[in-house]
């Protein structure tokens, strides 16, 4: 294998690690709230793995990089421009209008939020709608403030963060290779103001809307800088060492803008030279090569499972369920959620996106 390609085969495991994490996240707190309310009595851990969301962005810096840097170190030329938006487009629109269309379908065009779930906010109307299709319903357009507010789908902020980072992903590509530091200092600004602007007044970094961009767009230039300089790196990274350090930090550190450092780490430690090690495990591969669709699927499942009984009949059953019997609700949501996620990664992800990209 050649090393770009060693670096994706471990990027993936982490992929599939960081999503089955945040189903389970969000399945123990809003599904089966017991489960994660007996786990918060032992460790803040399962509540912070939201910060995975960070991780997924700096993958995509470093893969997009390794995969474009040729195309984009000398000029940034429109039909190339063009053509990396198109297959991005091609990558992740499919399956986000195909949970859109679930989900209006079974909760119409507009629906109001009820009183139960108000914490929960996600806002489903014909503005949020039009928005989401055209993948700016993270934006902080028209969001009156609202840094928690999510809408339709609501896993599905990232892609759009995302989708607003790839418009500008070449240039910072290009940047990166003609201006060596330059990339350095946007991320250390950054930094400075996801913390003294987003963590320090509200006291974590869990938001979407702008604050969202912002936290995109930091872990995409890291990623970039992580892809150029990770081969001059001649040092041993323990992919163990980085997963002591995330338990340590996701668990002990008060600073949640903190735990980027660990998960650099980490990330640094999955890019190896060698295919050998426990970042090749079937299971992490497989999940990781899924991860996209666990990850756009298991927020259906959760509106389905959860939030639609509340908006039709007024009160969630799965809130009355017994903490074992929240656990086999558990497993089969997962076991749901992959079964479901298989189907779109074979479906759209596969066959849809190679049919499209032939077109092109």
């Amino acid at each position: 294998m050649t090393s770009k390609t060693n670096y994706l085969f471990g990027l993936d495991s982490l992929r599939g690690i960081a999503a089955i994490s945040i189903v389970l996240l969000h399945f123990t707190t809003y599904l089966y709230p017991l489960i994660g309310s007996a786990i918060e009595t032992y460790t803040p851990f399962l509540k912070r793995t939201y910060l995975f969301v960070d991780m997924f962005f700096i993958i995509s810096g470093i893969v997009l990089t390794l995969n474009y840097r040729r195309t984009f170190s000398r000029s940034i030329k429109f039909k190339d421009y063009k053509k990396f938006l198109t297959k991005r487009l091609i990558k992740i629109y499919p399956l986000h209008v195909f949970t859109l269309l679930i989900l209006v379908i079974f909760f119409g065009l507009a629906t109001p939020i009820p009183e139960s779930s108000k914490d929960f906010g996600v806002i489903m109307n014909p503005m949020t709608l039009s928005q989401n299709l055209l993948l700016l319903h993270s934006s902080g357009i028209a969001d009156q403030g609202c840094l928690n507010c999510t809408s339709w789908n609501y896993p599905s902020w990232s892609i759009s963060v995302e989708w607003m980072n790839y418009l500008i992903l070449p240039i910072l590509i290009w940047l990166s290779l003609r201006m060596k530091m330059f990339l350095l200092v946007v991320n250390i600004l950054l930094v400075f103001t996801i913390y003294f602007f987003i963590e320090v007044p509200h006291g974590h970094l869990d938001f979407a809307s702008w604050a969202g961009v912002l936290r995109c767009l930091c872990g995409v230039c890291t990623g970039i800088s992580i892809a150029n300089y990770r081969e001059k790196i001649k040092i041993y990274l323990s992919p163990g060492m980085g997963l002591i350090l995330i338990l340590a930090f996701f668990h002990f550190s008060p600073i949640d803008t903190l735990t980027l450092l660990p998960i650099i780490y980490l990330v640094l430690s999955a890019m190896k030279d060698s295919d050998t090690g426990w970042f090749e495990n079937s299971l992490f591969q497989y999940l990781g090569q899924r991860s996209y669709s666990l990850y756009m699927i298991h927020g259906v499942v959760h509106l389905l499972l959860g939030y639609w009984p509340q908006v039709r009949w007024g009160y969630n059953p799965l809130e009355s369920l017994s903490l074992t019997e929240s656990i086999l609700g558990l497993v089969f949501s997962i076991f749901l959620t992959i079964l479901l996620a298989e189907l779109t990664y074979q479906s759209l992800e596969l066959r849809l996106s190679r049919y499209l990209k032939s077109k092109i």
